[in-house]
């Protein structure tokens, strides 16, 4: 794959600026809007609150997401002052307590097709507002966008057609994987191996790491070596196999071959055999320490902090990521840790307890508009960007090389959202930049390499009915308890893969069938949309 930097030009959005008169309320029961909209910043419109959770990168840097300087600049542009509840370690908790007392926010971000049984019935629930009414009137942006990209439109609304959110959309294919596989290459590259291509070769590379004294050659934390199994074409959901079938992956024939060779690398201790218990700092430890040589990586947090504290202490450390392998010479990996354009979370809805929607969808609307998507993607012109003679969007040293000691990252959080998820559509601008270093760009075209390939088998985001979650939910519930203490079972020994039968028949006892009927269905009505 060509190598893209910057693909988005900054100033070439397709998108309008949200400009208009107040309409109507489109036949829903709410107040008239306090604000005159001739554009932004709208004028009298009421303060409003606003339940966000802070990421990790945020809290460094801030005690609230108002305190940002992303806050203060989208609250001056949209002419809305927002007081930003974030619910710190209670989470979801806090959430259902508001709902709860009848004093919910105006509004709130979270993953609505999975809450309260989904969006529908948060919906029929009364805890959020359909916006049908309120996109088409009041939401130029958002809606034009969604014209012109029917397939996304799809993914964000009910299987009745109700929108029920402003979604998280990520703009480009280069966005839709973050994580993957990593390995020391100057390592293996000591040993006369290339990047592995097959299941094989990785094995090749793990046993010269040991042969060079590596301690754990594989070193992977429980939850992460699920996402290693992408090597194998499976893995641990539902998913699309090379027929375009919904299949379960913890009962198909590749993921048996995942966990024999898992049972075979941890017996010769290729496979780190603290993988049960060790966490992601055990991990980042043994990385910096040369204790192993291939794990699983994120390529800004994980990878591209590895790589600025060898830089730092002048080692070498040439460590990047490979692409998923296929299981034999001359195949094709069927499976891939692709995320959909729109993943589900991140996207803000509207709660019954607003009393001026319409000012409500104005101002998130307002991350649609041309003016928006470059804050939400880039921050502030002159400050924590310059555009170039193309035309494209560069982060300043206020980013990249923050005077304050910021990470990128904590940076990034300070002055744009790009880096996390909200109602805008991400730019692949963006993560040029955050994977600035030449090991992070290789990294992000090798597990996108087969993009085109790979993008066959990823779920799209389905909904299901309200029955339907409650159903689905208890069945998984029982299901992936039973098929993540097996695994370990499998991988350690404790447990004899002449018995692999039995277990497949144990899964689908539990309802795996019943819960495969179910996604096959809500994909039968996407598809039909």
């Amino acid at each position: 794959m060509k190598k893209k930097i910057f693909a988005l030009l900054c100033a070439g959005m397709m998108l309008l600026s949200g400009c208009g008169g107040n309409g109507g309320n489109g036949g829903t029961d709410y107040e008239t809007s306090q604000a005159n909209f001739k554009g932004y910043p709208m004028e009298g419109a009421p303060k409003m609150t606003y339940w966000l959770a802070m990421s990790s990168n945020m809290s460094l840097v801030a005690s609230n997401p108002g305190e940002t300087a992303f806050a203060k600049e989208l609250a001056k542009r949209t002419g809305v002052e927002i007081e930003y509840i974030d619910p710190g370690t209670a989470g979801e908790q806090d959430l259902k307590n508001r709902i709860a007392s009848k004093e919910m926010p105006d509004m709130v971000t979270y993953t609505w097709g999975s809450f309260n049984g989904g969006a529908s019935k948060s919906i029929e629930d009364g805890i959020i507002l359909p916006l049908n009414d309120l996109i088409e009137e009041h939401a130029p942006n958002l809606k034009k966008y969604l014209e012109e990209h029917p397939e996304i439109d799809k993914m964000v609304k009910t299987d009745d057609g109700t929108y029920y959110c402003f979604p998280f959309i990520r703009g480009g294919e280069r966005l839709l994987i973050s994580t993957g596989p990593v390995y020391r290459r100057d390592w293996a590259n000591e040993a006369g191996l290339d990047a592995p291509k097959t299941v094989a070769d990785i094995e090749e590379i793990l046993k010269a790491y040991k042969e060079q004294g590596v301690k754990k050659p594989l070193s992977v934390t429980a939850g992460n070596l699920t996402v290693f199994m992408g090597n194998f074409s499976t893995g641990i959901g539902f998913y699309l196999d090379s027929k375009e079938n919904v299949v379960f992956g913890p009962t198909t024939d590749n993921y048996k071959f995942a966990l024999e060779t898992f049972a075979k690398w941890y017996k010769e201790g290729l496979l780190d055999n603290n993988f049960i218990s060790i966490d992601a700092a055990t991990v980042k430890a043994q990385v910096l320490n040369g204790e192993t040589g291939m794990t699983i990586a994120s390529g800004g947090g994980n990878l591209g902090s590895w790589l600025d504290t060898k830089e730092a202490l002048g080692e070498p450390f040439d460590m990047v990521g490979f692409g998923f392998t296929a299981n034999k010479k001359g195949g094709k990996n069927t499976y891939h840790q692709l995320e959909s354009n729109v993943p589900g979370y991140g996207c803000v809805a509207i709660t019954t307890s607003c009393k001026d929607p319409v000012a409500a969808v104005r101002y998130l609307d307002y991350g649609y508009s041309e003016e928006g998507h470059l804050l939400y993607n880039f921050g502030i012109e002159g400050v924590s960007y310059e555009k170039n003679d193309k035309g494209e969007c560069i982060f300043t040293d206020l980013i990249n090389k923050n005077p304050d000691g910021w990470t990128q990252a904590s940076a990034m959080a300070y002055y744009l959202r790009s880096s996390s998820s909200g109602p805008f559509i991400q730019d692949e601008g963006y993560i040029d930049q955050f994977y600035g270093k030449p090991n992070q760009q290789d990294s992000l075209d090798a597990w996108i390499a087969d993009y085109d390939t790979a993008k066959k088998y990823v779920l799209p985001n389905i909904a299901k009915t309200n029955d339907e979650n409650v159903e689905y939910s208890e069945i998984m519930f029982d299901v992936n308890e039973y098929v993540s203490a097996e695994r370990i079972k499998f991988i350690t020994g404790e447990r004899s893969f002449d018995e692999w039968d039995e277990y497949v028949k144990k899964v689908n006892e539990l309802g795996a069938i019943r819960a495969k009927e179910i996604v096959d269905a809500a994909l039968d009505r996407y598809n039909a949309k």
